[in-house]
């Protein structure tokens, strides 16, 4: 996150104060409030309209928000998992986020053959990135040239910019998530100490990726007997955040 003491400084938080204005002012019948709910990705962003937020912006809810890529959340999980064994989803992400239209080529990032024989055919990290044509994007040079946690990482690890809690927040994680299992304790956890205004609220739920939107009620071959979002939406989510 950028310094806010800079009236020049660009980051996520400032697109996100930019964007409430601009709404305020150009959607007719707006009530002059704001809230930001956001999965994976998105809750990280969801996370940074809550720092040095607008005005308007009354309540956010992060939920699996990613905050730090090395130390737990999509990318390295503090080295637990060799890159190798994240081939699978994070290059072609940044693939498809970092490849202009002409780059890309039809079926990319899809995998659709046995996991096993695709990460033996694809050799180390950096064959892979070699062979894919890849190495030349900023994700995965960020991969090859960092694999250690070093102050580059360090940089993009948001807990470090969590100093306050401004607005009524709902972090939301799921036991079974294998993406962001880290973020939305990391967040609670540092947003704590800063809670005056008691404001400050974590769920965590049977959940995988996201689940806690979704109306199924099994996980794998685990049937737990209900819908296992229902609760937390009607329950939880609902009642727990101000009316925006």
């Amino acid at each position: 996150m950028a310094d806010h003491r800079n009236p020049k400084a660009i980051d996520e938080s400032t697109d996100a104060y930019d964007t409430v204005e601009w709404l305020l002012k150009n959607v007719a019948g707006n009530n002059g409030r704001a809230g930001f709910v956001g999965t994976s990705y998105p809750g990280f962003l969801a996370m940074a309209a809550g720092i040095d937020p607008h005005p308007a912006v009354k309540a956010i809810s992060p939920q699996a928000p990613m905050i730090d890529a090395w130390m737990g959340d999509d990318f390295f999980s503090q080295r637990r998992l060799p890159p190798e064994l994240r081939l699978r989803l994070r290059p072609p992400h940044g693939d498809q986020q970092e490849r202009n239209h002409s780059q890309l080529r039809p079926g990319q990032g899809r995998q659709t053959r046995d996991g096993f024989d695709y990460f033996l055919e694809s050799g180390n990290f950096a064959k892979a990135a070699v062979r894919s044509r890849s190495k030349t994007l900023p994700t995965w040079k960020l991969f090859l040239n960092h694999p250690a946690y070093d102050s580059v990482w360090r940089s993009r690890g948001v807990e470090h910019s969590l100093n306050a809690v401004a607005v009524p927040t709902l972090s939301v994680g799921g036991y079974y998530d294998q993406e962001d299992m880290y973020g939305p304790q990391v967040e609670y956890s540092t947003l704590e100490p800063r809670d005056a205004n008691h404001q400050n609220f974590l769920v965590l739920g049977p959940w995988r990726h996201g689940y806690w939107s979704s109306s199924s009620r099994r996980l794998g071959s685990l049937d737990f007997g209900e819908p296992v979002g229902m609760e937390f939406r009607a329950q939880i989510e609902a009642n727990s955040l101000p009316t925006i």
